[in-house]
């Protein structure tokens, strides 16, 4: 089934359907596997999600039983559902999710997956007009799909670019990709995807006055593509083809064959965008005939789609903004939910550990008066000897009392000056406890500065106001670690500062993307640190998570 999916993603969800049906019986672990198959197979082959719900099934699942792979895999699926269901926050975040747990692998091995989860994410980003984000998505899915060595996903991901730059008015850099991209298809024998490539161009090329080329590049799309039938009918989804050729024409003077185009295309959609265009251009058309009265006509009609087309857009645009807002509020609640339960349980543990304290105090108050009955009874039973050793003479009798005396001061001695140390002991616990109590409490808003809750304030940074740590807060930090991890501290000197940086974050349970914030670094350098740290300190290779694993079992 792993194959399959992955080759044949379409008679991989009818036979996977098939099997999970016919066996019942199978383990939660394989159940879970081949759910996760056929939504890979589902998002290949095309077919659009409608609900999140047994996507998160999977995520939880293998968040708690699966491998790193497997990880990766969930959160690119449900980033994909979420990107169906236009909820582009929560499909951003969960893309994120994927690389990061493919950084933390072997890249060579994950490259493919990568080039595809940056494409996706530049899909994503390009649809919220993101254009900047966009780019340097696609860049990175080039990146990877050359590391992979896969020519295809290179100019696939370079024709997006393409089409970035257009959407950034930067037309020039623009046509010039694209004629690069034109003739390296034609060297990998890619003449369908080549006969594409330049369709863009057309109306830029137009404006320039190339209208023999213009011509060239359509004859090309209409012979090789598959797109265009032999009546010049163009596959649905495609029809920007009938404006490109009627504007063409028209730069011909073939003023018939233009108005068959256009009324073609406004027979074809019901796209706003695409009716604007046509109906702008019969304007133009009967405008070069001369008919006043139907110019009027399609200009007013080409101003009402372009009514149209805004508020749909409008529309759009809200809905992607309370997608955001929704995602930012749940995030916010989150985060509010967490903070409040670790608040309580340090008042809970501080509550318990005053409470034992003071049971240990009352316990050697007890103690002590005990004594003090033993000694009186003691001194009593001497007395009584005293006493009834009438036969012994009364110096016998006065050195022993006095031996007897001088015995008990010395052990009233030893036992009060124990029973002081400890109960000095314990109250230097006690004011420590309400000191880290207190410590606790303040650093809630991110404002204490002191080496005991620099720990919560770099937690806050990242949490809430992501940025990379200051030179005193780094000081801050390393007067802590030396204090409390003098094992760790004693490390510095063995590696780079910036390698030392990411050591004593790691020891003190920052996740690699929140190291990478406060270090203002990336999630590969911070990798790539971890694992040059773990071949300095043990010789020998190994990788990221076992560096992090190494450092943790420090005292």
């Amino acid at each position: 089934m792993d194959t399959l999916y992955q080759q044949n993603p379409a008679e991989a969800i009818i036979a996977i359907d098939s099997f999970m049906s016919c066996h019942n019986d199978m383990s939660q672990h394989n159940r879970m596997l081949l759910t996760l198959y056929r939504l890979r197979a589902q998002n290949s082959v095309g077919e659009p999600f409608a609900s999140d719900s047994l996507a998160r099934k999977v995520v939880e699942y293998f968040d708690d039983n699966g491998s790193v792979e497997e990880q990766m895999s969930a959160y690119y699926v449900l980033g994909s559902v979420y990107r169906d269901l236009d909820n582009y926050p929560e499909a951003l975040a969960d893309y994120q999710k994927a690389v990061a747990l493919a950084d933390t692998t072997d890249g060579n091995k994950n490259n493919a997956f990568l080039n595809r989860v940056y494409g996706q994410m530049g899909n994503v980003l390009l649809r919220q007009l993101a254009f900047n984000e966009a780019g340097v998505a696609y860049s990175l899915a080039v990146r990877f799909a050359c590391k992979d060595k896969d020519t295809l996903g290179v100019l696939l991901s370079k024709e997006q670019i393409a089409n970035v730059l257009y959407l950034q008015n930067r037309r020039d850099e623009a046509c010039k990709l694209r004629e690069w991209l034109h003739d390296e298809y034609l060297k990998n024998g890619l003449v369908r995807e080549a006969s594409k490539v330049l369709v863009p161009n057309v109306s830029t090329l137009l404006g320039r006055g190339k209208v023999e080329e213009v011509g060239r590049i359509l004859r090309s799309y209409e012979e090789h593509s598959g797109d265009v039938d032999s009546l010049g009918n163009v596959v649905s989804g495609l029809e920007k083809y009938y404006n490109d050729k009627a504007n063409y024409l028209l730069a011909k003077s073939d003023v018939s064959g233009a108005l068959g185009y256009y009324r073609k295309g406004m027979q074809s959609t019901d796209d706003h965008e695409y009716r604007e265009a046509f109906l702008r251009g019969l304007a133009q058309t009967y405008k070069k005939l001369g008919l006043s009265d139907s110019v009027a006509k399609y200009s007013e009609l080409a101003r009402r789609e372009n009514d149209s087309a805004y508020v749909e857009l409008s529309t759009l645009r809200m809905q992607q903004m309370q997608a955001a807002y929704n995602y930012s509020s749940k995030e916010t609640e989150a985060l509010v939910a967490k903070s409040k339960e670790a608040e309580a349980i340090t008042r809970l543990k501080t509550v318990v550990l005053s409470f034992l304290v003071l049971l240990s105090v009352l316990a050697l108050l007890f103690l002590r008066e005990r004594h003090k009955k033993s000694m009186e009874r003691i001194r009593r039973m001497l007395q009584i000897q005293q006493l009834e050793a009438e036969n012994e003479s009364k110096r016998n009798n006065l050195l022993a009392l006095e031996q007897g005396k001088k015995d008990l001061d010395i052990l009233m001695s030893k036992q009060q000056s124990k029973i002081n140390a400890l109960i000095e002991e314990k109250k230097e616990l006690v004011a420590k406890l309400q000191g880290k109590g207190r410590s606790s409490a303040d650093s809630s808003d991110g404002t204490d500065n002191q080496n005991g809750s620099i720990i919560s304030l770099l937690w806050h940074i990242v949490d809430k106001t992501p940025r990379a740590a200051t030179r005193k807060e780094w000081n801050q930090l390393k007067l802590y670690i030396e204090e409390f991890y003098p094992q760790t501290f004693a490390l510095k000197s063995v590696v780079s500062p910036f390698e030392f940086d990411v050591m004593i974050l790691v020891r003190l349970g920052f996740k690699p993307s929140e190291i990478a914030v406060l270090t203002d670094s990336s999630l590969p350098n911070v990798s790539n640190a971890r694992k040059r740290m773990y071949e300095k300190l043990t010789k020998s290779e190994g990788s990221a998570k076992d560096f992090d694993k190494y450092i943790k079992t420090l005292i």
